[in-house]
């Protein structure tokens, strides 16, 4: 699992998931152990090889592009039945 946008871990630390933030100092303060990514869509993660990507709160703050390259890379990462959880506000 990868959780776009997880600033502190909240989330990301009980899931065991990979972290992937634009915040650098987030990412810093995360918990020693985790795997620590950079920002969509330089994320490095194998495709076909996570089973669920959550990206709460984070893709209302995305331009049209930038919305359209996070999809198709998230695409690209799920093993097939993989999920994805967008929780989201309105932008």
């Amino acid at each position: 699992m990868i959780d776009i946008g997880c600033a502190y871990g909240v989330a990301a630390i009980p899931a065991g998931a990979i972290a992937a933030e634009l915040e650098v100092g987030y990412l810093a303060a995360l918990s020693g152990g985790m795997d620590r990514v950079g920002a969509v869509p330089g994320v490095g993660v194998s495709g076909g090889t996570l089973g669920a990507v959550c990206a709460s709160n984070v893709s209302h703050f995305l331009r049209g592009a930038e919305l359209e390259i996070e999809v198709e890379r998230v695409r690209e990462w799920l093993a097939p039945g993989g999920m994805v959880f967008v929780p989201s506000s309105t932008p």
